[in-house]
């Protein structure tokens, strides 16, 4: 029992204070949003980037639901060392 996911990432949010970017798609992440999520890490001060908390969001289903059977978009926190190297895995892709 418990809240499953495929894998597949449907959006990013950034936490600094406040809620500094967030971008939730209906499709699983395209590389123009990775792009769009790594510009917006790459604004973060390195002040920011020690308090940044991060989020990726992804779609999961629930064996604790009852009643409700559909797959749902829901966040999951990630550490900073997750962020750089999922972005690091984009180096020398073009879009």
């Amino acid at each position: 029992m418990g809240v499953y996911t495929n894998g597949a990432i449907y959006g990013f949010s950034i936490f600094v204070d406040e809620l500094s970017y967030k971008q939730v798609y209906e499709q699983p992440v395209l590389l123009q949003n990775i792009m769009d999520f790594r510009n917006a890490y790459n604004t973060l001060s390195q002040e920011q980037l020690e308090k940044a908390t991060f989020n990726f969001y992804f779609e999961a289903s629930s064996t604790y639901c009852h009643g409700v059977e559909e797959p749902f978009i829901t966040p999951f926190p990630v550490s900073k060392d997750a962020v750089v190297k999922y972005l690091a895995k984009i180096d020398g892709v073009s879009c």
